[in-house]
C-alpha cells in the first residue's frame, strides 16, 4: 500500500505516518514535517520520524536543530545511515574521532555498498594527524572492510604510507602480508626502490632481503618482490616437493610451456654495485636447459644471462652482474625456457641466493 494511502486509512498509526512523512520529505517539506510530528505523538521512539524532522530542519537551514535531531535518530536506530553519515561528519568536525570511526564501522558493516562513498573519506582522513590514531585503532581491530580500505588507500596519490603504518603499529596492529605486498608493489611500479625498501623495513622491522623466497617456500607475499609466474602457463610451471625430499622447488615442463619464454620472474631492489646470483637445478630423466637472466626492469637492459644445461643430478650455477648507478632503480631476475620440443624433459630449479661482491 502506498504511504499516502496508508496514512489516510490509518492516520493514528505512528509507523504509517512516519513512512508517509519520509515519502514526502523531498516533495513537500511542510507536509512531511507535520506527518513526522504527528507520528512522534503516537510513537516517541520513531527513528524514521525523527530523521524526517532533522531533514526538515536542514531544509530550513536550522543546522543546530538538525544536529540534535540527527543525533537522536542515530541513538534510536542503528539502521539510519543518513543520520550516521551526518553524525560522522559532525563528530569529525568537533574532534570526536573515535566516535566518528565507530559510526563509519557500523555503516560499512551494515551496508557494504556504502564503501564507495565512505572509504575515500577515510583515506583522506588518514592524512590528518589528529584523527590518525583513532583510525588506526579501528583498523587494528581487523574490520571486514579493512582490505577494501587498503586498496583505496594504496590507490590514493595523497596517502601517507609511513604515517599509517606507524599509527597501525602504535595501535597494536601490523599490515597483513597482502597489504604489505600491495604497498611495496606500488612503490616498485613507481620505480621508487628506496621507498619500497623503507616500507618493508618499517612494516616488518627487517631489511628487505636481496632476493625474496629464494627457496620457493611460499612464505612471502610482496607483489613482484616475490616470484611471479605467467598465469597462462598453467600446470606447465609450478612449485612442488623436490624429488630428493629437501623442501619445495620450481618444476618447469618446457614442452608444455611451448615456445621459449620467461616463465617466472622477481623484481630486485639493489643498490649499484657488483652481485653474484647462485642457484641449483636438475633435469628430470634426461638433459635439459634453462636460462636465467637479470635485467633493468624499465629499459629491459640486459645485465647478465646464463644458459644452464642440466642433467639428472642437482648442480649449482652462478652468474655475476653489475647494477649501474643510474636508470636501473628496479631490476628483474627471470627464469626462461630455451626450447619447447616434444623431447624436452621437465626441469627443476631451486635455492636462489644473492650476495653483493
Amino acid at each position: 500500500m502506498a504511504p499516502s494511502v496508508a496514512a489516510r486509512v490509518d492516520p493514528s498509526n505512528g509507523a504509517v505516518l512516519a513512512r508517509f512523512a519520509q515519502s514526502q520529505i523531498l516533495r513537500d517539506v511542510p507536509v512531511a514535517r507535520d506527518a513526522a510530528q504527528r507520528a512522534l505523538i503516537q510513537d516517541p521512539l520513531s527513528s524514521r520520524a525523527t530523521l524526517v524532522l532533522a531533514l526538515a530542519a536542514v531544509d530550513s537551514s536550522d543546522i543546530a536543530a538538525a544536529d540534535k535531531l540527527m543525533a537522536r535518530a542515530a541513538e534510536l536506530s542503528r539502521r539510519e545511515s543518513t543520520a550516521d553519515a551526518w553524525m560522522f561528519d559532525l563528530d569529525m568536525t568537533q574532534g570526536r574521532y573515535a566516535d566518528a570511526f565507530r559510526r563509519a564501522d557500523v555503516m560499512l558493516r551494515r551496508e557494504p555498498g556504502l564503501a564507495a562513498q565512505i572509504l575515500p573519506t577515510l583515506v583522506k582522513v588518514s592524512t590528518f594527524p589528529p584523527a590518525l590514531p583513532d583510525l588506526a585503532g579501528r583498523l587494528a581491530k581487523q574490520p571486514p572492510w579493512r582490505g577494501a580500505f587498503f586498496q583505496s588507500f594504496i590507490g590514493s596519490a595523497d596517502a601517507d604510507y609511513a604515517a599509517v603504518l606507524a599509527a597501525l603499529r602504535d595501535a597494536g596492529g601490523r599490515p597483513t602480508p597482502s597489504e604489505l605486498g600491495s604497498l611495496v608493489e606500488r612503490q616498485v611500479r613507481l620505480g621508487d626502490a628506496d621507498g619500497a625498501r623503507a616500507l618493508w623495513q618499517q612494516a616488518t622491522g627487517r631489511s628487505l632481503p636481496l632476493i625474496v623466497n629464494g627457496g620457493f617456500e611460499g612464505s612471502a607475499s610482496a607483489g613482484s618482490l616475490d616470484w611471479q609466474g605467467e598465469r597462462a602457463i598453467g600446470r606447465a610451471v609450478g612449485i612442488a616437493p623436490r624429488p630428493d625430499g629437501k623442501g619445495p622447488a620450481l618444476r618447469i615442463d618446457p614442452y608444455a610451456v611451448g615456445k621459449p619464454r620467461a616463465v617466472m620472474s622477481q623484481s630486485l631492489l639493489l643498490a649499484p654495485g657488483s652481485y653474484a646470483l647462485r642457484y641449483e637445478g636438475r633435469a628430470e630423466g634426461g638433459n635439459g636447459s634453462l636460462e636465467v637472466s637479470v635485467r633493468c626492469a624499465a629499459s629491459n637492459q640486459l645485465l647478465a644471462r646464463e644458459r644452464n644445461d642440466f642433467t639428472q643430478g642437482w648442480a649449482t650455477s652462478a652468474l655475476t652482474f653489475v647494477v649501474p648507478a643510474t636508470n636501473c632503480a628496479v631490476k628483474q631476475v627471470r627464469i626462461a625456457t630455451v626450447s619447447g620440443r616434444r623431447s624436452d624433459v621437465p626441469l627443476w630449479i631451486d635455492s636462489f641466493s644473492l650476495r653483493r661482491q
